[in-house]
């Protein structure tokens, strides 16, 4: 296994979690609480940067991917023994991509709600489904992984192919 870039624990009202990163792929463990979404998605934000063009178009679809699979985990999981909701975030670098996935502990499927103009909720999988290139929901035995696939725009695949790794 390639030696992590940046590695950190971060505690606080905020956000409790650990980061790993390698190049092309960002790995978290975090307490899902609302205060905890915006670091993360900054976070997120940031390694796009860093990986460099084409993914870094990606960046604002990946932060509402994110934003989206993590508020469902705050807003559908329940919680543990301690009162938290823990899942792993892994951002990963694809050929002509990004993958987004996010692991919590609760088994249960999602299911599409059928909201109506008034509703507060209920659009997240359907923004994910608009959103995305591909998504899908695979059972794990500790709960569930939910992905997004993100494509780069095919003029833009040739610059990833033969650009570097960061």
């Amino acid at each position: 296994m390639p030696t992590p870039l940046t590695a950190s624990t971060v505690t606080g009202a905020a956000a409790r979690a650990v980061t790993a990163s390698v190049p092309g792929q960002l790995d978290m463990s975090l307490d899902v609480t609302p205060d905890a979404v915006s670091p993360v998605r900054r976070i997120v934000a940031a390694h796009l940067e860093l990986w460099g063009p084409p993914l870094s178009a990606l960046t604002e679809r990946a932060e509402l991917a994110v934003s989206e699979l993590l508020t469902n985990v705050h807003d559908h999981t329940p919680t543990d023994r301690h009162g938290r909701r823990p899942a792993k975030l892994l951002v990963q670098r694809l050929p002509g991509g990004l993958c987004v996935n996010v692991r919590d502990t609760d088994p249960r499927q999602p299911a599409a709600q059928h909201p109506t103009a008034e509703d507060e909720s209920g659009r997240g999988l359907l923004l994910l489904q608009a959103i995305a290139d591909d998504y899908g929901v695979s059972p794990h035995p500790a709960g569930k992984d939910v992905w997004v696939s993100l494509l780069v725009p095919p003029t833009n695949v040739q610059a990833q192919d033969s650009g570097s790794i960061r």
